[in-house]
């Protein structure tokens, strides 16, 4: 059973949206149920559920309350609970919140439950943060907040994990109905009314669902990753771009466009080893260079004369004609 845990109509202090409508809107988005959990008393509760019934949908009834260390939901075993005096004597809001004590005293009376809402969204006037770890008797977390960020959501995933307690998914609908459908809280059982509702409401039996359009995967082919080949442009292992890299990877031939290893003969243009290049033997100027090698390699001596041909400078064996012992 699919129930938004946390939505606010007109008849909270800052809510704008019909109740009416919005039990026709969850019913359109695919919702089993929604709890009111407005942030005042009121006496609407059983006009609420006869409309919910009318509608094929099932309405469930709490509380918002803002205190010292943040904004918590008071999840009832009866619905008249909700009415102005039938908890507490003096109602508090933002400008003078409830102290958690109080709140805490009046869920163990009555067999409430107490959640930590959006506990890290902090551009309320009263975000919780990690005080919620101070918090004595918290029983869940919404972990799933239509109106807050994936990061806002994260970070009390984290919170609720290392509290070891559950978490909870709502919309946090107040003044759209927008967000209605974003997030809910998944109940293998089927609450008919608060008393199910609190007794569904235990670790393995409730479980925080978001609904959305974004994919959790790229929708690329995986056997190509992307367009960029491989794994990007600069090429990657076994052919994957148009730069190469290591096994014939690119248009560069071998590694590289330097022919073998590359066009360059060997490992490069300036020759290297075993007549690698375009400049002969290891290149043009003749085993190693222009100015001759080892073994006569540029046809024997020069015009001065050399030992075995090195350059026209001269060099050992043949020694040139300003020099011969």
């Amino acid at each position: 059973m699919l129930i938004d845990l946390h939505v606010q109509s007109s008849l909270s202090q800052t809510g704008t949206l019909d109740p009416e409508e919005i039990l026709l809107r969850a019913k359109q988005m695919g919702l089993d149920g929604v709890v009111f959990t407005e942030d005042q008393p009121h006496t609407s509760w059983r006009d609420i559920k006869d409309a919910a019934a009318d509608h094929g949908i099932s309405a469930f009834f709490g509380l918002k309350l803002a205190t010292q260390k943040g904004y918590f939901l008071l999840f009832l075993p009866d619905a008249k609970l909700v009415e102005p005096k039938a908890l507490f004597p003096t109602w508090h809001d933002e400008k003078d919140p409830f102290t958690l004590k109080e709140v805490q005293a009046i869920a163990r009376r009555v067999g409430g439950i107490i959640a930590a809402a959006h506990p890290y969204h902090l551009r309320v006037p009263l975000p919780s943060g990690d005080r919620i770890f101070q918090v004595r008797g918290l029983q869940a977390v919404e972990v799933q907040n239509g109106s807050c960020s994936a990061l806002i959501n994260d970070f009390a995933l984290e919170a609720a994990t290392l509290l070891r307690i559950p978490g909870i998914g709502g919309s946090g609908t107040r003044e759209s109905l927008e967000q209605l459908g974003k997030s809910a809280t998944l109940f293998l059982t089927e609450p008919s009314d608060e008393a199910e509702f609190i007794a569904a409401f235990r670790p393995g039996n409730l479980w925080p669902i978001q609904f959305t359009t974004q994919p959790t995967l790229r929708s690329f082919d995986r056997d190509e990753r992307d367009e960029r080949g491989g794994r990007d442009e600069r090429g990657g292992r076994g052919g994957r771009d148009e730069r190469g890299g290591r096994g014939g990877r690119d248009e560069r031939g071998g590694r590289d466009e330097r022919g073998g290893r590359d066009e360059r003969g060997g490992r490069d243009e300036r020759g290297g080893r075993g007549g690698r290049d375009e400049r002969g033997g290891r290149d043009e100027r003749g085993g190693r260079d222009e100015r001759g090698g080892r073994g006569g390699r540029e046809g024997g001596r020069d015009d001065r004369g050399g030992r075995g041909g090195r350059d026209d400078r001269g060099g050992r064996g043949g020694r040139d004609f300003r020099s011969s012992r």
